[in-house]
């Protein structure tokens, strides 16, 4: 990008949008040069907007995240970790790249941060609650919300249809959904007994 627009945050919306590199007017031809060698020797690799990876997407211009339709609510820490992540799909990044890349040159690095991180983002990526579509059938026998991570797994579907029974047969009624920002809730609601001494 070639502009007149000096400020940081426009550079920032520039290349959060999309440009390689930007550069501000006035310029020294050597230097727009240079720098359009140094984009030619970058490699081909596809710069998407959206990264994604299966039902996983991420926007790094919106600063946004999703787990199929669930918007995921990260942490700025975590979004730098999943973007990473999302920009090298089957990579093994060990620690160093992983600081490297997410953590400020200031980090003396001795702690176990990267792995507390990394378990962080995943409980909220593995998180995002129920799909859509599993919800009308929660409360059937063999029901299972995703079949694919299930296999392997131990278990027949038969939990939400256990819980659904046991208040039934207490008056009550089971509820399951999605709370906002991820996470699946099943919710028992039993009625409250008149007589206070039971």
């Amino acid at each position: 990008m070639l502009t007149a627009r000096d400020a940081v945050d426009d550079r920032v919306r520039g290349l959060d949008a999309g440009a390689d590199d930007y550069l501000v007017k006035p310029f020294s031809l050597l230097e727009l040069a240079a720098r359009l060698r140094a984009l030619v020797r970058r490699d081909d690799r596809a710069r998407p907007a959206v990264l994604a990876e299966g039902d996983l997407k991420l926007d790094p211009a919106s600063k946004r995240a999703w787990r199929g339709r669930t918007e995921l609510r990260l942490s700025p820490k975590e979004f730098s970790l999943l973007e990473l992540f999302l920009r090298h799909p089957g990579a093994v990044l060990t620690r160093s790249q992983i600081l490297d890349a997410a953590w400020d040159f200031a980090y003396d690095g001795t702690s176990n941060v990267v792995d507390q991180y990394v378990t962080y983002l995943r409980r909220k990526i593995d998180a995002p609650g129920f799909p859509p579509s599993f919800l009308p059938h929660a409360f059937e026998r063999f029901a299972r919300p995703d079949l694919g991570r299930a296999r392997g797994a131990g278990g027949a579907g038969l939990g939400l249809s256990i819980v659904q029974a046991i208040a039934h047969a207490h008056g009550g009624r089971a509820l399951a959904g999605n709370r906002d920002g991820g996470g699946a809730v099943v919710r028992l609601e039993l009625p409250c007994p008149q007589d206070p001494s039971q």
